[in-house]
């Protein structure tokens, strides 16, 4: 029988592995004669009750997909072409003929899943397209490195010649270029492609432990010990990444895996995805025949071993081997990277985290937007990309910014949509939903007196942002007669962690005043101010704590003291003491603790670029720790966080106290 394992599946639960292997020495092969053979005529039965014959329309290319409803390559061959842009054009005929005998209803099923309306779809009881296969397969116009493997692609151009006849597992880029070669029309590209950012962590030590075993394996066998090359651990390194988005021997951009090297004329890789060792993904390997052929290939002289664990904690694997002279590596541990990867727009499929809601009390709240993708051939690998890949932009900046790093920052009530488009295609985009909720406000009036308005006072009872309106005009001032002295005005305060600092306007004829302080009760005297001072310090007060004052007027008539009629009073309150804290620095993070402030209701955090920058605030939060993400390796910031004491719809903080940390 006529048919190759080109493609091993090793399966245990969730965990996959693939091998692959390839000779790359020698020309094409041609037909003897220097001409490209005649077109055969057969007559195929199409799963909807046509006839399809193989002969081909004057001026149109056909591509005949011969292969297998069970067999992985021949799926995902005919996925490649059904996603593709020119399996729709009238220049092109598409047809799959089911070359082992399944039935009808198997072809049908087949075609859902894999295919499109532009794929003619045939079967066959018997032996006869299985027959008509190998007879494609023997004209000797076969692709170079071909074997026997299914699927088996002919392409017959528009004078039903036959021009070439591919084996086992192809793209649709790769079928377009062969049909250009021939047909010379410039059909449509397929699937455009766009380059994301991928972080996560290579791991070089476990790349030097499964090289061990590797040799220890040839070793065995009685083979040479296969080396570690640089280049190709490069090579590993960038394909186990691309693993993340896509679990295929084929490239995320289309392309097949021995693109990533033009090094040796022999190559094979390996690739695992889940497994958690060296000792694990080596088992698994071993005791798939189709990759242990690849690990003890006597050809083989140089390895590449990549280990990439994404976001997610998966591990991505890869073992690429050839034939060339290796430059050996001393690479160890491991290492944080983001690599580039370019990605056919049909797989990549973007994913946002989920909607978020605040209410208006989260101003200066600061989250990200965090992107994942969804690998469509392992559903568990759902990697974060990285915001580099990424333009972002706010429907509403008035609700929520974002800046360039994908940092969302909550600015007030209403609802923004960030977008997030892939640098240089703002066709691929992906939406993240923040909706701030509005004010709760409660109204209070205040009466007019003589020195000021009367207004109602309009006080969310949320976050305390308050406004006024239905403003009435100060009441008139009666004649004072000579007795009489004015109320005070312009009465206002300045908090301290453990004093308050009161000051007011002069009244005119006052040799002094006097400082109340209320009890609950009743006013009591605090200090009296004379010498034309109109300030004092109220002082020994327990921070974080809310006050009430007032303040007289008085001077002498007929050796009395005569008082203003009205206490001008104020509500206010100190400020919390200053946060006791600290930062350590991360990997590219900053994580901030601190102790409990006593009567403080809240927290903001805030930081800033080395030590001269404007303070930023990240955080408003109830807790006592705060890490920051996504900050730069190797640069200095400057930390702060402020308790804040929330009295009477006024919200009092403590001071900055900075502390620098560089980031690791």
């Amino acid at each position: 029988m006529k048919k190759a394992y080109l493609r091993a599946l090793f399966l245990m639960v969730w965990l996959l592995l693939i091998p692959l292997a390839g000779n790359f020495a020698g020309m094409e092969a041609q037909a003897a004669s220097g001409e490209k053979p005649d077109n055969m005529e057969y007559t195929f039965a199409s799963i909807n009750g046509w006839e399809v014959s193989t002969k081909t329309e004057m001026g149109k290319v056909t591509v005949l997909v011969f292969g297998y409803t069970t067999c992985g390559n021949s799926q995902a061959t005919i996925r490649n072409i059904a996603k593709s842009d020119w399996v729709s054009s009238a220049g092109i005929r598409v047809v799959f003929a089911e070359a082992n005998k399944a039935s009808q209803e198997a072809v049908k099923n087949f075609a859902a899943t894999y295919g499109n309306e532009h794929i003619l779809f045939c079967y066959d009881g018997g032996s006869s397209i299985w027959d008509a296969a190998f007879e494609y397969y023997d004209l000797g116009v076969l692709n170079e490195g071909a074997g026997a493997g299914f699927p088996f692609t002919v392409l017959i151009d528009g004078n039903n010649k036959v021009q070439k006849v591919l084996t086992g597992y192809q793209t649709a880029d790769g079928i377009l270029k062969e049909i250009r070669a021939f047909a010379g029309e410039n059909y449509e590209e397929t699937n455009p492609k766009v380059t994301v950012d991928i972080s996560g962590t290579e791991h070089y030590s476990y790349a030097n432990e499964v090289l061990a075993l590797v040799n220890q394996e040839r070793a065995r066998r009685g083979l040479g010990a296969l080396k570690q090359d640089q280049a190709l651990t490069e090579v590993a390194m960038q394909r186990a990444a691309e693993l993340a988005m896509y679990y295929s021997h084929t490239r995320p951009d289309g392309t097949k895996c021995f693109t990533a090297t033009d090094r040796g004329t022999r190559r094979a890789e390996n690739i695992a995805v889940g497994y958690p060792s060296p000792q694990a993904v080596m088992a698994a390997w071993i005791s798939s025949p189709g990759h242990l052929a690849n690990i003890t290939d006597s050809e083989m002289t140089s390895i590449g071993i990549g280990c990439f664990q994404d976001s997610g904690g998966i591990w991505h694997w890869v073992q690429f081997f050839d034939n060339a002279q290796a430059s050996e590596t001393s690479l160890s541990g491991t290492r944080q990277v983001t690599r580039g990867i370019s990605i056919r727009k049909s797989l990549l499929h973007l994913q946002p985290a989920a909607n978020q809601a605040f209410v208006c009390k989260d101003k200066g709240t600061a989250v990200s937007m965090d992107i994942y993708h969804a690998n469509e051939l392992f559903e568990a690998s759902k990697p974060k990309l990285a915001a580099s890949g990424f333009d972002f932009v706010s429907s509403n900046p008035a609700a929520a910014t974002v800046d360039a790093g994908g940092m969302i920052t909550v600015q007030g009530p209403g609802t923004a949509v960030i977008t997030a488009s892939v640098k240089g295609d703002t066709s691929c985009t992906v939406t993240k939903t923040v909706t701030v909720a509005d004010h709760v406000y409660v109204a209070s009036k205040v009466e007019p007196t003589y020195t000021e308005e009367g207004y109602t006072l309009h006080t969310c009872s949320v976050c305390g942002d308050s406004y006024k309106d239905s403003i009435v005009p100060k009441l008139e001032q009666p004649q004072n007669s000579e007795k009489d002295i004015s109320d005070v005005t312009g009465l206002k305060a300045s908090s301290g962690a453990t004093s308050i600092k009161l000051s007011w306007k002069k009244v005119s004829g006052a040799e002094g005043y006097r400082i109340y302080q209320y009890s609950g009760k009743k006013w009591e005297k605090l200090a009296t101010v004379t010498s034309g001072r109109t300030s004092c310090t109220v002082k020994k007060l327990r921070s974080a704590t809310g006050y009430r004052f007032a303040v007289k007027a008085y001077r002498t008539v007929n050796k009395k003291q005569v008082f203003s009629k009205s206490y001008t009073s104020l509500y206010t309150a100190t400020n919390p003491a200053d946060v006791k804290f600290k930062v350590t620095a991360g990997k590219k993070k900053a994580a901030v603790k601190w102790d409990k402030v006593p009567r403080a209701d809240k927290y903001i955090v805030s930081y800033k670029t080395g030590t001269k920058g404007s303070w930023k605030n990240l955080k408003t939060t109830k807790s006592l720790r705060y890490t920051r993400k996504n900050l730069k390796s190797g640069k200095t910031y400057t930390f702060a966080v402020r308790a804040c004491k929330v009295y009477r719809g006024k919200t009092y903080t403590s001071s900055y106290q900075g502390k620098k940390i560089k980031i690791k």
